[in-house]
């Protein structure tokens, strides 16, 4: 069975521009602030399904718009600039759900359940999870040009060497499209 687009020979998925546009649209369309909001975040912020469950009301900044993250992996934590809309998003939800303390009180089951509803109806393969998002923002930056420190620290890695698999990829990719593009046809 051919792998979905956009995944690698070693199991990292991803979403490509398209598929992330899509699955944003999806989103946009389910009118659930709730999920919106979430996935965004999750996205956004390469947070891994436990983190966003863990999000509490008292990792916001409402002063500088900021969310602070306490990564699960090596206690590695950040703090995240975030956005114009997807603050105003946020705000609003908050707002009008009244949270208390949990930002969005679901367990990781309920969590992945959200990402498989918006993905099926954006049209995304069943291969792609939740954490699919978190490769997809650090294939995104990799495209981007962003170094690989920065998206180590973005993700909250303990190793610029977990973040170097974004590079391989970005290269592997590269080069097929230039075999593709230039060997291939000389032969046909």
């Amino acid at each position: 069975m051919a792998r979905p687009e956009g995944s690698t020979k070693n199991g990292i998925k991803y979403l490509n521009q398209e598929q992330i546009k899509a699955f944003l649209k999806a989103l946009e369309d389910g009118k659930k602030l709730r999920d919106e909001v979430a996935m965004r975040l999750c996205f956004r912020l390469g947070l891994r399904v436990q983190e966003l469950a863990n999000l509490k009301l008292s990792d916001i900044n409402f002063d500088s718009q900021q969310i602070h993250i306490q990564g699960l992996k090596h206690g590695r934590e950040r703090t995240y600039d975030i956005e114009k809309e997807l603050w105003r998003k946020l705000t609003k939800y908050i707002r009008e759900t009244k949270v208390k303390e949990q930002l969005f009180p679901l367990t990781t089951q309920g969590l992945k359940f959200i990402f498989k509803r918006y993905a099926k109806r954006a049209g995304l393969p069943n291969d792609f999870s939740i954490h699919s998002l978190r490769h997809s923002v650090a294939m995104a930056m990799a495209q981007a040009g962003s170094s690989q420190i920065y998206i180590m620290k973005w993700l909250r890695h303990r190793s610029v060497t977990s973040s170097q698999i974004y590079f391989e990829q970005l290269e592997d990719s590269r080069l097929d499209e230039r075999m593709n593009e230039r060997v291939f046809p000389a032969f046909m």
